[in-house]
């Protein structure tokens, strides 16, 4: 009797002993599941950073691009001076030509989904704060008012441009590529100081752990 009771005894540990392991075990399996579906959360949400950074990038690039194609108009504004001796021909040749290379670069932009982005975020539970909308909404509104602003000026340029000067062709290519050349480089500031807040924060979060990113 003593006997049976031992053997049923040592049974009972073993059984007790085995469910522990058993329930250690899976601990450690779903506690090892849950870390690779943190790591695999903070890969996605890094990535997706790291994707706004670029698409801020490209942007940039193409606005600064504008002011690259439009040296060809400004070559061709000229020609069209010099053939013509015909100041509102060339203004108007000008500001055609200007506004087509403005809606090329508006059309790649529109193509990269900028602002709807924003939607894409939020379905991840990032850009709740709206810091990113709201940074590409502040930098497209001042691009418009200098996209504006550039185009006045420089047909206010071609207006006041003398016929009687022989040199007066040399020296109208000289002024309009100042001006844009100025304007160019206020487009690329534009980004450095406007687009400094949304950088540093996606710099910051590109940088964290991945339980501080998965924790949101």
């Amino acid at each position: 009797m003593i006997r049976i009771k031992k053997e049923a005894s040592i049974g009972e540990l073993l059984t007790g002993i085995s469910l522990t392991i058993t329930v250690i075990g899976l601990f450690f399996a779903w506690n090892k599941e849950k870390e690779i579906e943190i790591q695999k959360q903070a890969h996605e949400i890094r990535e997706t950073y790291i994707s706004i950074n670029s698409r801020i990038d490209y942007w940039q690039n193409l606005n600064l691009h504008f002011y690259d194609k439009v040296d060809e108009v400004i070559l061709e504004t000229t020609i069209v001076f010099r053939d013509s001796r015909d100041m509102i021909k060339a203004r108007g040749f000008f500001w055609k030509s200007a506004l087509a290379e403005r809606n090329d670069i508006d059309r790649q932009i529109f193509e990269t989904g900028l602002e709807p982005y924003h939607l894409e975020l939020l379905s991840m539970s990032l850009d709740l704060d709206s810091t990113y909308l709201r940074a590409v909404k502040q930098v497209s509104f001042f691009l418009r008012k200098e996209f504006e602003n550039y185009i006045e000026k420089s047909a206010k340029e071609i207006e006041q441009a003398s016929l009687e000067d022989a040199n007066q062709t040399a020296i109208l290519g000289n002024k309009l590529r100042k001006i844009k050349t100025t304007y160019q480089n206020r487009t690329n500031d534009l980004f450095q100081n406007k687009m400094a807040d949304l950088r540093q924060h996606l710099h910051l979060n590109i940088n964290k752990s991945d339980k501080e990113l998965t924790s949101n």
